[in-house]
């Protein structure tokens, strides 16, 4: 798994990255994010491998979120999944009364880069006016 912010307030997330899983890195970086105090979305794409999560690594995920969840439900306004296959679609639309349940903010399922994107964009842009 691989975070980058380069463009924030738009964040990548790449859950097939090669890289090993680094979540001590990955939420450190999040709450570096947290701390601009500036609203973001999260665009995520790859398959992610429940079965290579350690009990310890889920422990410490779900600790972080409850630790984090006010600053998290305030300035995390959505996570775009991009899912470009109907069997991955279906099953992540399945999954996202869970994801918000556990992290407080819509996972919203889309088919391509260019309309997540589109949708982070327009996001942002209404919560800068409203």
């Amino acid at each position: 798994m691989k975070i980058e912010s380069r463009n924030f307030p738009i964040v990548h997330l790449d859950y097939a990255s090669s890289s090993r899983k680094n979540y001590n890195q990955i939420l450190l970086h999040l709450k570096q994010l947290l701390e601009k105090k500036q609203p973001f979305v999260i665009i995520g794409k790859g398959a992610h491998d429940e079965n290579e999560d350690r009990v310890d690594d889920r422990r410490k995920i779900s600790f972080w979120a409850q630790a984090n969840k006010k600053e998290v439900q305030k300035y995390i306004k959505v996570h775009l999944y991009i899912a470009q296959d109907l069997e991955t679609k279906k099953s992540m639309e399945e999954f996202t009364d869970t994801f918000e349940d556990f992290w407080g903010y819509p996972l919203v399922v889309v088919e391509s880069e260019e309309e997540a994107l589109s949708k982070a964009h327009l996001l942002l842009e209404s919560d800068v006016i409203g």
